[in-house]
């Protein structure tokens, strides 16, 4: 009665020992805690983030402030000047709009004269090409953002991934290590029954083969519980914990969903068919060009020298049409010369300007292109359309292939799971019979240690399969990012 008292003790005990054992979520967190490598990953997402807002930022308008001084300047008649000249810029966010104003004032030091000099310009420029340049930045920005989210949350699921499989290994050799302790104590057994029974010799077969079969099982052990514990140090090392064990382990969710558009990376090779398509929009309208310039400028000078007053106004107005390899420009000037008496005067002028080319101009880089140089860099776009066009056919297929293998890595998880719970269902009845035929005295205390064993192996597996069931998950979550 004793002995069975003591042997359902050491049944409660052993099912209790869970209740010291980690959960697999705090593992996880624990370990994004303590690992560098993880943290490392952090900083690149933040980093990466920092990079999209540079981006994302909208050109600002340009302003700037300048101002020259010339302290000393010997003029004829006059004798030292000084000089002040300020001047102030605008230019708009798209660039095609710029305001110049300034006012130049410079005086002797006898004060006997002094100048003004104020000045104005303005010009616009009008792009009738119907391309917008900042479609292919907003694309880019779209490919950055979604590549930074997709790698950030790649590197969770990985990391994730390889907690999981490092606990994974540490069941596995605990399990390995238990059949080994239990093979070994029943060779033991059997040697010990075969010495008092007096059933072999020493120097028979049977008995030396028992013998080197405990000599091989003890060595096999040695170098178990060796590598177990060189796993359950790295497991210090990665986790910030002591191995105790495994509990509460959340059933994997292995739902897939497999979408008509593909997953991000899909995504992204489509997108960057539309960059592709973009710059070669781009090329062409560099190519055949439809500008329009215009700038007005107007400027004056007011003199007051030994009593005398003399004045200077001129307006100004540049229009240049860009079409093709055409350029047409056209520049009139009207001067007014003021002064006292009859001497002022009026001057106009008007400058038209013309040019052809055999190519067209760059408007990046403002230097003529040939036609031959033109058709080969319009090849060179449209080859650049046709690779990404099979880089995104190339990206489907490969989504569709890993779809496909998905779905056959779940089926054979459900069922793997499916025989691990009924074996499991089997083994505790088998375990109730045997401790129900040993209370009764039908059973030995071993065939009650012996059911136990398989159940508790088992058990090992079932919490195996729920691990590799957890990692699937994380694998099928990055594919579907």
């Amino acid at each position: 009665m004793a002995r069975k008292k003591l042997l359902v003790f050491c049944f409660l005990l052993a099912a209790s020992l869970s209740l010291y054992s980690e959960s697999l979520d705090k593992i996880i967190s624990s370990a994004k805690e303590n690992s560098p490598s993880y943290k490392n990953t952090q900083i690149t997402y933040q980093d990466g983030l920092i990079d999209l807002s540079k981006l994302e930022k909208e050109d600002e308008p340009l302003l700037s402030v300048a101002a020259s001084v010339t302290p000393i300047t010997k003029v004829e008649e006059i004798g030292d000047v000084m000089a002040i000249t300020p001047e102030a810029s605008y230019t708009t966010a798209d660039r095609k709009t710029n305001i110049t104003a300034s006012i130049g004032y410079s005086m002797d030091y006898k004060n006997t004269s002094r100048e003004y000099s104020p000045s104005l310009s303005a010009s616009h420029s009008f792009d009738f090409s119907g391309y917008d340049s900042d479609t292919i930045k907003d694309l880019n920005y779209a490919i950055s953002k979604l590549r930074t989210e997709v790698a950030h949350s790649e590197a969770e699921y990985k990391f994730e991934e390889t907690v999981i499989n490092t606990v994974s290994a540490l069941l596995s050799s605990l399990k390995s290590l238990d059949q080994i302790d239990k093979n070994l104590s029943d060779a033991k057994t059997n040697l010990d029954n075969a010495k008092s029974l007096k059933t072999v010799s020493e120097d028979s077969y049977t008995y030396k083969n028992i013998v080197n079969t405990i000599e091989s099982l003890e060595n096999s052990k040695r170098a178990l519980e060796q590598r177990y514990a060189d796993a359950k140090a790295n497991y210090k090392v990665f986790t910030g914990l002591d191995w105790d064990g495994l509990d509460d382990i959340a059933q994997p969710n292995l739902s897939l969903n497999v979408l008509t558009n593909g997953n991000s990376n899909v995504i992204i090779k489509s997108l960057e068919i539309q960059v592709a398509e973009e710059e070669y929009a781009n090329f062409v309208a560099e190519q055949s060009p439809n500008t329009l310039y215009v700038k007005g400028d107007a400027s004056g000078k007011y003199t007051e020298a030994n009593g005398k007053d003399s004045g200077k106004i001129e307006v100004g107005g540049t229009l240049s049409y860009n079409a093709n390899n055409w350029t047409i420009s056209a520049k009139h000037t009207s001067t007014w010369n003021l002064a006292e008496g009859s001497s002022s005067s009026y001057s106009p002028s008007l400058k038209i300007y013309g040019k052809w080319t055999n190519g067209t101009i760059n408007q990046s880089t403002g230097s003529d292109m040939s036609s031959t140089r033109d058709s080969l860099e319009l090849q060179k776009k449209q080859n650049a359309i046709l690779s990404a066009k099979n880089d995104y056919i190339a990206a489907m297929t490969s989504y569709s292939q890993s779809a496909q293998d998905y779905s056959v890595q779940i089926m054979e998880w459900n069922y793997s799971k499916s025989e691990i719970d009924s074996k499991i269902t089997y083994l505790e009845s088998v375990l109730d019979n045997k401790i129900a035929l040993f209370n009764a005295g039908l059973a030995t205390e071993k065939d009650v240690d012996d059911a136990r064993f398989e159940l508790d192996q088992a058990r090992y597996d079932l919490k195996i399969t729920l691990l590799k069931g957890l990692a699937l998950e994380r694998e099928i979550r990055i594919f579907a990012l």
